[in-house]
């Protein structure tokens, strides 16, 4: 028997620490917020806080819980949580090989209102012949005794079931022999490891969001995205060994992307789906990242291009995917451009176009019209205040902040921490960021950077594009301090 095994059939429980890296972690808890967005935005009754006595002793009849099941449902990235090999690995240490999903939940809690669970067997809810239910919780945020941890009494599941403890109603076996407050307190932590990257000023606030891209995902544009985020990593923090290591699993492989390809050569966001257009052109702008075959999506968008029954913004779009695949259409988007009555839209790829082909001049003068009719700052943020829907105004805001990045221009910070800022629900923008990142971190600027790192004392010295990664534990993350700094 593994010692997992011996400490839960002991005890009742066990605290599993760094199955996710803090990067899975982040991931997490991103989508974790996401689903709560959506769900304090819905008419359903989400509050989940539990009725009856022992809740009113608790003096929590105020207070929230929100939650909703089947996470796995709203989210790739909780599907692949709950199929990580980490923890599958204590999951099969405890109840052996033969795993069965019964159901998922997700709980949050607010800040100062969150709602309470009396000491309780789950057993009265989920009953099983041979008692072989197990509960696995991943916790998102740090979860300490002032936050509302867990309380438990190790080995008190060695009584068996126990009439009336389902926590809603009294129970004298509870009260008396199981007081809450005499319960054992288990704290634990988000990611118990912590992967410290070190690189100038500059290049570093890119990091988090290429992390992200790379986690990858069910749709084309997550795989390929995840694949130009991989590169980047690999080509410009190329001291970072965690891709290698595989952190993150496997890369996309090209014919897991190719299935992505229709016949008639455009590219669709999921296999069985129609070609997208504006999806094609995308991919046709990050180059040869993917094998795609680029002669299939060059036929695709010139036959759109062709089609006099197309609209002009389709027709637009196809110029700016041929233009990515460097196709003679340099007059046909200059003539385009001049047109007086272009829809935001119209323009913004317009400017793509234009950009791609090296006619920046021209993409510059279009794009200052689009930020001086449409340009909203926030404080650090930007975005193109384009319509009442806010799925509208993230969407335009991707696309301009591709222009930008593209055309170098000041602008393009502000466009893309409006991004990070807001997250779309429905029209994913992962291709635009990878576009973006293409673009911006090559040409982020770097200089050379030393300091001391304690305690140990190891020196760290960055030449310009250099990276240093280490891994600490909370323990460590106490004590770290750092002296002799120089550079940023």
């Amino acid at each position: 028997m593994s010692e997992i095994a011996s400490f839960f059939n002991e005890n009742g429980y066990y605290l599993a620490r760094g199955v996710f890296s803090p990067e899975e972690v982040a991931e997490l808890e991103r989508d974790f917020d996401r689903i709560v967005r959506q769900l304090m935005q819905s008419e359903e009754q989400i509050n989940a806080r539990w009725k009856g006595p022992e809740v009113e002793k608790l003096g929590a009849l105020d207070t929230i819980v929100y939650h909703t099941h089947q996470v796995q449902q709203y989210s790739a990235v909780w599907h692949r949580a709950l199929m990580h090999d980490g923890f599958l690995d204590i999951v099969e240490a405890i109840l052996g090989p033969n795993i069965v999903l019964h159901h998922t939940k997700l709980f949050h809690k607010p800040a100062e209102k969150g709602a309470p669970f009396p000491m309780h067997q789950d057993w009265p809810y989920f009953p099983t012949e041979k008692d072989t239910m197990m509960a696995g919780v991943i916790h998102v945020s740090n979860a300490t005794d002032e936050m509302g941890c867990f309380r438990l009494y190790p080995g008190s599941h060695k009584r068996g079931r126990m009439t009336g403890t389902w926590g809603q109603s009294v129970s004298e076996i509870l009260l008396n022999e199981y007081p809450i407050e005499k319960a054992t307190v288990l704290e634990a932590e988000a990611g118990e490891l912590a992967t410290l990257v070190f690189c100038d000023r500059e290049r570093g606030k890119y990091l988090e969001i290429l992390w992200r891209l790379a986690c990858g995902g069910p749709r084309v544009d997550m795989r390929t995205a995840s694949l130009v985020a991989r590169r980047i990593l690999a080509e410009e923090f190329a001291s970072d060994e965690r891709v290698a290591s595989g952190w993150l699993g496997a890369a996309p492989a090209a014919s897991d992307l190719l299935v992505f390809q229709r016949p008639e050569g455009g590219v669709a966001l999921l296999p069985y789906a129609d070609p997208d257009l504006e999806l094609t052109a995308k991919i046709a702008a990050l180059g040869d990242i993917a094998s795609f075959d680029r002669d299939g999506l060059a036929a695709y968008l010139g036959r759109v291009y062709d089609r006099e029954d197309e609209t002009r913004e389709r027709h637009i779009v196809a110029l700016y995917g041929l233009a990515a695949l460097g196709q003679p259409v340099l007059t046909e988007i200059q003539s385009v451009a001049d047109r007086p009555d272009l829809s935001v839209k119209e323009k913004l790829y317009t400017c793509l176009a234009l950009a791609a082909l090296g006619d920046e001049e021209k993409a510059r003068s279009v794009f200052a019209s689009v930020l001086q009719a449409f340009g909203d700052r926030i404080g650090p943020l930007m975005r193109l205040d384009v319509s009442k829907d806010r799925e509208e105004v993230i969407a335009a805001t991707s696309l301009a902040a591709v222009i930008a990045a593209q055309l170098a221009m000041p602008e393009r910070e502000f466009l893309l921490e409006y991004l990070l800022d807001n997250t779309p629900l429905e029209e994913l923008n992962h291709l635009e960021l990878a576009l973006y990142l293409q673009e911006a971190v090559p040409a982020a600027p770097s200089e050379v950077a030393s300091f001391i790192m304690e305690p140990g004392g190891t020196e760290v010295r960055l030449e310009p594009g250099e990276t240093y990664t280490c891994v600490r534990t909370a323990e460590d993350l106490a004590d770290l301090r750092f002296r002799e700094v120089h550079g940023s």
